[in-house]
């Protein structure tokens, strides 16, 4: 252990000049053709052999593969966010894009983790696959990779990945460890509902979207807090209302007429399966009595992204001790309480027995940590060669018991 913290010690401002030259370029979604073409530019300069996926936007890297059976996987997301940048730094993004979410960060951590294993490649007692994922945030990539064959191509005994966290509680370069359920379950759902608009002073003579989106939002909000337990741990949020006059993209304000159609988009986020199914038939039946009600028509619509992040409790625990023999038990947080924000690694941890991290790196703006997905969002830099030493010593020591 002592060797790969050293090494990855040795290995900083490597890993700062990675994160930095991949912040630059931030890309959305699934096709990320020049932060793709960045690591597969280092993987080619140290020998590591990849196969590609999805039109070359998803890649799995090899270390090792001689005898063993025994496989660890590594997992990284690649994707940015369509967030214009206000950080002012020398480094930031012009493309109205923005690393806002740490991923140019966990690329760095992860490039550097494999670099490390590559040089212990004759050491190996197994094999390590790394699997580079796009479109994270559209939380798609894992889904789309696992569909492609990837599992099939590759499969593992286990997998590690590691997040970047922003918690004032905590200091950074600490590691937050969770067996369990530690992320929720993501669903996005589209509601329509389609009246008939008429002019304003006379209601009576239409049907009023408006109104049945009204009841519609304040019944969705009473359900979660009068049907289920407030140790459930439900969220539904309506974040999208939209009104228009008629078919098209016609979305002008006219003050005078009303509606005939009212879209809204929301996600539910939960923490337990059995929770999550009971939400999304109830939405589907409070949309029905909304239109019934108000007399207009109503559509459900919802799209599963990503299963409840469930870390396997023995794999979780060697890596935990990992961590300690690696940089001591102060570097150690039990996470006490999951996020209600959700991972499509989760997608991959269905299948593979999985442990994942995060590495708090706070930066203070005003007097506060600026979070993740804010147009101020920066990487504490310093804990970069913590996440690659832990990746790489994990990968080399982890079992699944």
């Amino acid at each position: 252990m002592e060797d790969i913290f050293r090494e990855a010690k040795q290995m900083q401002a490597e890993l700062v000049e990675c994160e930095r030259a991949l912040h630059k370029i931030p890309e959305v979604g699934e096709s990320l053709p020049k932060t793709t073409a960045y690591i597969k530019k280092k993987l080619e300069e140290w020998n590591i052999p990849f196969q590609e996926y999805l039109d070359g936007n998803a890649m799995v890297a090899v270390i090792g593969g001689g005898i063993s059976k025994s496989c660890i996987a590594l997992r990284t997301d690649m994707d940015a966010l369509a967030i214009a940048e206000e950080t002012g730094l020398s480094y930031a993004s012009d493309n109205g894009n923005m690393h806002a979410c740490g991923h140019d960060a966990n690329m760095a951590m992860m490039l550097g983790a494999a670099k490390l294993l590559k040089r212990r490649e004759a050491g190996l007692d197994r094999t390590v696959k790394v699997f580079f994922q796009p479109n994270e945030e559209g939380m798609e990539g894992a889904r789309r990779m696992i569909r492609a064959g990837v599992l099939k191509d590759h499969p593992a005994d286990g997998m590690l990945a590691l997040h970047l966290a922003q918690d004032r509680r905590y200091e950074s370069g600490q590691f937050m460890f969770m067996e369990g359920s530690m992320m929720a379950s993501a669903d996005i759902f589209d509601i329509r509902l389609e009246g008939e608009g008429v002019h304003a002073a006379h209601p009576e003579m239409g049907k009023d979207p408006v109104i049945a989106a009204a009841q519609l939002i304040q019944a969705v909000q009473g359900m979660v807090s009068r049907e289920f337990s407030a140790l459930d741990a439900v969220v539904v949020s309506i974040c999208n209302v939209r009104t228009r006059l008629n078919d098209g993209d016609d979305d002008r304000v006219v003050y005078n007429a009303l509606p005939r159609y009212v879209d809204m988009a929301g996600t539910v986020r939960c923490l337990s399966e059995a929770v999550r199914r009971r939400v999304i038939q109830r939405l589907k039946e409070l949309t029905k009595a909304a239109g019934v009600m108000c007399r207009v028509r109503s559509e459900f619509q919802v799209r599963p992204k990503a299963p409840v992040a469930v870390n396997h409790a023995g794999l979780t625990r060697s890596l935990e001790d990992v961590c300690r023999r690696l940089f001591g038990e102060s570097s150690i947080i039990r996470q006490e309480e999951p996020f209600m924000g959700s991972e499509d690694a989760a997608c991959f941890m269905e299948q593979i027995p999985g442990a994942y991290v995060h590495l708090v790196s706070n930066v203070f703006q005003d007097g506060r940590v600026i979070p993740g997905h804010h147009p101020r969002y920066r990487v504490d830099e310093t804990v970069l060669f913590r996440g690659a030493a832990l990746l790489a010593a994990g990968a080399l020591a982890c079992r699944v018991e």
